[in-house]
């Protein structure tokens, strides 16, 4: 706790935000009547002012809002939240959220509770999240398609550069006699993308481990499974607050997903791209409809939902069968 004698004389732990200056201790030095007196005030200057240090050097990392990354990634603010707080009947106070650029509603959010939803965040500083204590961060959820893509194309090239000059010959044995090919019945197989990338699928295949039994998730599966995880860790529904929701919302809008992904493979554009919801299906306020200009990241979202609602299905189910035995 800090009292009025550690805020005199700079011994004030509480990190400060970007606004909040320390005044200097100009107190001139005092003289104990004791030596151990002398000892102890010189020790608490001495803390005071390494705490006065720290406390700069925090400040000095805030950053104005302006520069702040606008991409969705997640960084520190010092914002205070939109409205008025009812309890007071006055504007919140600034305090550290965790937010983000909401590029698609032009706004900054965070989430501070469990089960609360995003907030809305008027911030005036900023700065990079810091390092995770002895631990490294958790890496994030991302699709493996293009890694996959990038690996092909490596091996693509290492075998184009380990043949070299060699040629396929395009005409079947059956086809073959004695002075008639010609240099129309050879391709270079370097040149060849299609050949190549026969080669370097079976290449792959050969070096990648056999799945496990029950183990053989395509990427499509995996990134369904790892969305699943990101709306209960990052955007709250867990299984609590699924359960609340009897009426088929999570299925709706898992329709209102794919909904947008098959017209988005027909026609959409990045300018289309459904910002309002489809009032015959989305359950929800329209706040909370986050649709992507990528068909497939569309489709994701709605595979992630169709396993909330059938594992709420299941639960329900379990929950029935024991009041009946009971």
């Amino acid at each position: 706790m800090t009292n009025s004698y550690d805020v005199d004389h700079g011994l004030s732990q509480d990190a400060p935000g970007p606004l909040g200056l320390e005044a200097p201790d100009d107190t001139p030095t005092r003289t104990g009547n004791t030596a151990r007196d002398q000892e102890m005030y010189a020790a608490g200057r001495a803390v005071g002012e390494e705490n006065a240090q720290d406390n700069a050097a925090i400040r000095g990392a805030w950053l104005p809002i302006e520069s702040a990354p606008k991409d969705g990634t997640p960084v520190l603010l010092f914002a205070r939240l939109v409205g008025v707080n009812i309890a007071t009947n006055s504007p919140y106070a600034p305090t550290i959220h965790v937010g983000a650029y909401r590029t698609d509603l032009r706004i900054w959010t965070g989430s501070a509770y469990r089960n609360q939803l995003e907030i809305e965040l008027e911030p005036t500083h900023w700065m990079p999240r810091p390092a995770f204590p002895d631990c490294a961060a958790p890496a994030s959820p991302v699709s493996t398609v293009e890694d996959a893509g990038a690996k092909k194309e490596a091996v693509m090239g290492a075998i184009a550069d380990a043949l070299g000059n060699a040629y396929d010959c395009m005409r079947v044995w059956s086809a073959w006699s004695v002075g008639t090919m010609s240099e129309d019945d050879f391709r270079l197989v370097a040149d060849d993308a299609g050949r190549l990338g026969e080669l370097a699928d079976a290449a792959i295949a050969a070096m990648s481990p056999a799945p496990a039994a029950g183990d053989a998730q395509t990427d499509a599966a995996r990134d369904v499974l790892a969305e699943r995880q990101r709306q209960i860790s990052v955007e709250g529904w867990e299984p609590e607050r699924d359960d609340t929701y009897r009426h088929g919302e999570l299925a709706s809008a898992a329709a209102s997903y794919a909904q947008c992904a098959g017209l988005q493979g027909e026609s959409a554009t990045t300018e289309n791209a459904f910002k309002e919801p489809f009032a015959e299906n989305w359950p929800w306020s329209e706040a909370w409809w986050k649709p992507s200009a990528d068909p497939r990241r569309n489709l994701v979202k709605a595979g992630a939902l169709i396993l909330a609602e059938i594992e709420r299905l299941d639960r329900a189910a379990i929950a029935a069968q024991r009041q009946g035995d009971a």
